[in-house]
Formats: structure tokens, C-alpha cells, sequence
């Protein structure tokens, strides 16, 4: 896996994970507080970074 290929697969699933989420989140069935959403899309980042 040449290019960084263990983070883009990290990046991909944080961003399908985050989509999931935010979904569950819009729909009502994952009630969540939204900063703790944004929260968990710091951490990502900073662990991509």
C-alpha cells in the first residue's frame, strides 16, 4: 500500500462512520449532543493529521 494507504483507508472509514452518524443523528434515532459529534470529528482529524 504505497501513499499512506493504512490513513486514506482511516480517513474513508472516519468519513462513512461521521456520515453514518450524522444521519442516525438527523433522524432522531441516535440522540447524541451535536458537539460531541464535533468532538469525535476533531479527534479524527487530528489523528489523520
Amino acid at each position: 500500500m504505497k501513499g499512506g494507504g493504512p490513513f486514506r483507508f482511516l480517513q474513508q472509514f472516519i468519513c462513512c462512520v461521521s456520515l453514518a452518524y450524522r444521519t442516525y443523528y438527523n433522524t432522531g434515532i441516535l440522540q447524541k449532543p451535536l458537539s460531541e459529534d464535533k468532538e469525535i470529528l476533531q479527534l479524527a482529524q487530528a489523528v489523520i493529521e
